[in-house]
């Protein structure tokens, strides 16, 4: 009997994040950002956000990551030259774009959105990138190593998998002694 696209996505995944655990096992800095669209989660979001949050604390405290922070994305970026030209907006729009664009093999970030604006009144047309509500940038030794939400073909993991990569990775203590 042949496998059908969703088991072949799934085992996909499921070897992605075993090679993602096994990578924070091994690295020498570990750091997980939380990014937030709004100090506000929208209609029953709240549950999620502190889920994610309590996960990336107790990994933090049990020293499975070395650190983390919480950032504030705000809604859409707006993409024309323009606003761009600010170092504010170029800074998030960095990141972002980090975010958005991050891939390894199969398996790519999701939920970003870019989106074309024109208003019929004011004749104003131009493009934006809306991050979702919430994502975690894990960083391995400085570098973006993976973003949840991320998907692999049919197969989304949510920002709640962010547990299968941190809070179950075994971190021996002699690898914190190396720092």
């Amino acid at each position: 009997m042949s496998e059908t696209k969703d088991e072949i996505d799934d085992k996909r995944l499921a070897r992605w994040l075993d090679r993602c655990k096994t990578a924070v096992e091994r690295a020498d800095h570990r750091r997980a950002i939380i990014f937030f669209r709004s100090l506000t989660p929208p209609p029953g979001g709240h549950t999620q956000r502190a889920a994610v949050l309590e996960c990336i604390e107790t990994a933090a405290e049990e020293e499975r990551i070395d650190d983390y922070d919480v950032r504030m994305l705000g809604g859409d970026i707006c993409l024309c030259a323009t606003c761009q030209r600010t170092p504010p907006a170029r800074e998030q729009l960095e990141r972002v774009t980090a975010l958005a664009s991050w891939q390894d093999g199969a398996v790519t970030s999701t939920g970003f959105v870019d989106r074309e604006v024109a208003c019929s009144i004011t004749g104003d047309h131009y493009r934006t990138l809306a991050p979702p509500e919430t994502a975690v940038g894990v960083y391995l030794d400085g570098a973006l190593a993976a973003v949840f939400p991320c998907a692999s073909r049919q197969t989304t993991l949510g920002v709640g998998e962010i547990s299968s990569v941190v809070a179950d990775a075994a971190v021996e203590p002699e690898t914190r002694q190396r720092q």
